[in-house]
């Protein structure tokens, strides 16, 4: 017996070591009311795995079935905290996916398709998004987002051969460049701002020609673009059943400007409330220009407006 003490020491220690790195797992099933059940007769599940070798858990969800619906690295500090029968709805994005109350995601997050593709790609920093990626069902990427301290930074759109078809450039949450993209990767439309304002426009064919230019922009008749920005400032009227709905946000307004400088038309790029795009759309119809020029000729042209609605009891 004392012969076989030391190799049943040495198997002991291996079981322990084994038991000591297996991961902590904890499998939490949900009904169609994304309640909490005991039992596996729900829609779906997420398995919560800890990574011993990071300290972070990762995430996963799953259909009844065991197709893998989503997952992402997290971090939880305590498991018993965890709100498992709340979810998290909150998203700007077009795809919102349901999180538990209680985690952080990070890392990176992955959603799928049944047949195994992504979906859309996210990574996050502690709980903060830093890219967006939404994929064609052929894998290549359809859409992706830059994020930089809590500002959008970029934004992509691609066709489906992976060739440019949309890009914005933001600085401080604003849009500052803009193109546009034919099919061949040629540049079809320009735009870059200031302040909120086109500062240069330009259109071009499939060939890259130029159809047209403004190399002068529109200039307010009584003043700077900022002077037309006080003007719409001072005349705004807050809509009385905005008011009582305790409706308030940006609205962004388009005014299409003729040879003349007079503003033949508004459209609304962003909406808030039916009275806010109205009253935003009426204010900015009031502002007299100077017409656009390109080449020293007076053309059409066009002027983004943001108009801001707050509350005064609004925080």
């Amino acid at each position: 017996m004392k012969n076989y003490l030391p190799l049943l020491i040495f198997l002991i220690s291996i079981v322990s070591g084994v038991h000591a790195s297996t991961p902590e797992t904890h499998i939490f099933y949900y009904n169609n009311k994304k309640r909490e059940v005991k039992r596996k007769r729900a829609t779906h599940y997420y398995c919560v795995v800890r990574n011993d070798s990071t300290g972070l858990f990762d995430l996963k969800s799953y259909t009844m079935g065991g197709i893998l619906k989503w997952e992402c690295g997290c971090i939880v500090e305590d498991m018993n905290l965890i709100k498992w029968s709340k979810f998290d709805k909150k998203s700007k994005d077009a795809i919102k996916q349901l999180a538990p109350i209680g985690v952080i995601l990070d890392g990176t997050y992955r959603q799928y398709f049944q047949n195994g593709s992504l979906v859309c790609e996210k990574t996050y920093d502690q709980g903060l998004e830093m890219s967006f990626k939404k994929f064609y069902v052929n894998g290549q990427v359809m859409i992706e987002k830059l994020y930089a301290d809590g500002y959008l930074k970029s934004y992509k759109v691609f066709y489906p051969n992976l060739v440019p078809k949309l890009f914005r450039l933001y600085k401080n949450g604003r849009e500052i460049c803009f193109y546009s993209y034919y099919e061949n990767g040629q540049v079809k439309i320009h735009r870059e701002y200031n302040n909120g304002a086109i500062s240069l426009y330009s259109e071009y064919d499939e060939k890259g020609k130029v159809l047209k230019k403004v190399d002068q922009l529109p200039r307010y008749i009584n003043g700077t673009i900022a002077d037309a920005h006080r003007f719409i400032t001072r005349s705004v009227r807050y809509p009385l059943d905005a008011q009582e709905n305790h409706m308030s946000g940006d609205v962004v307004v388009i005014a299409d400007i003729d040879k003349e400088g007079n503003i033949k038309g508004t459209r609304v790029v962003k909406g808030v409330y039916p009275s806010l795009n109205e009253e935003a759309c009426r204010v900015v119809k009031l502002l007299k220009f100077y017409p656009a020029e390109a080449n020293n000729i007076k053309v059409d042209s066009e002027l983004r407006f943001l108009i801001r609605f707050k509350l005064q009891d609004s925080i």
